[in-house]
This record gives C-alpha cells, sequence and structure tokens, in this order.
C-alpha cells in the first residue's frame, strides 16, 4: 500500500506542479495592470490641470474639443447617461419579483 501511496502522492505533486506553473504570469500581469492603471490616473490628472491652465488662460472648453483636446466634464457625460439606461431596463427584473411571491404563497399554502 506504501507504493500505491506514494504514486498517488506522486500525480498529485504532478497535477499541482502544472496548476501552479499554468498561474505562473498572473503576479506579474496583476502588477503590470496596476502600474498602468497608476499611470493612466496620473496622465489624467495632470491632462485636468492642463485643461485647467488653458481654461484660465482664455481658452473654453469648446475650443479645446475643436482642438481634439478631450475635454473631460464633456466624455464623461455621456457614459453615465447610457449607464442610466442600462439600469432601467435591469429594473424589469422585479417583474421576476413578483413571479416570485406566487412561489411563496404555493408553498405557505
Amino acid at each position: 500500500m506504501s507504493d500505491e501511496n506514494s504514486t498517488v502522492r506522486a500525480r498529485a505533486e504532478r497535477l499541482l506542479q502544472e496548476r501552479l506553473h499554468a498561474i505562473g504570469g498572473l503576479e506579474e500581469a496583476v502588477a503590470a495592470v496596476e502600474t498602468a492603471r497608476a499611470a493612466l490616473a496620473t496622465a489624467e490628472e495632470n491632462l485636468g490641470d492642463a485643461v485647467t491652465t488653458a481654461t484660465r488662460a482664455g481658452w473654453t472648453a469648446a475650443e479645446l474639443a475643436q482642438l481634439g483636446i478631450p475635454v473631460a466634464g464633456q466624455a464623461r457625460r455621456t457614459k453615465p447617461a447610457a449607464t442610466k439606461r442600462t439600469r432601467r431596463s435591469g429594473t424589469g427584473g422585479s417583474t421576476s419579483s413578483a413571479a416570485a411571491g406566487p412561489v411563496g404563497d404555493a408553498s405557505g399554502a
């Protein structure tokens, strides 16, 4: 039986090694994403500061947009509106909760 146990253990260790090898790149990939997100946040902050400097110097948001400069306020207005529409369509789920009511009535009877 000792031989059987060692064979099973050896197979289990091989399987674990394969699984560990498969996730080997995850830590590095996660670190790269975190670094990129931090760099993006810094770049966006720098852009905001530059836009503020430009507007204080007399440039309007419309003029900056014509120059191809992304103005944070304009870009962000579009996305939440789209998200709100998605949420509204998701409220249809309350109909399914109404369907749950009769099930509760049936179990109570």
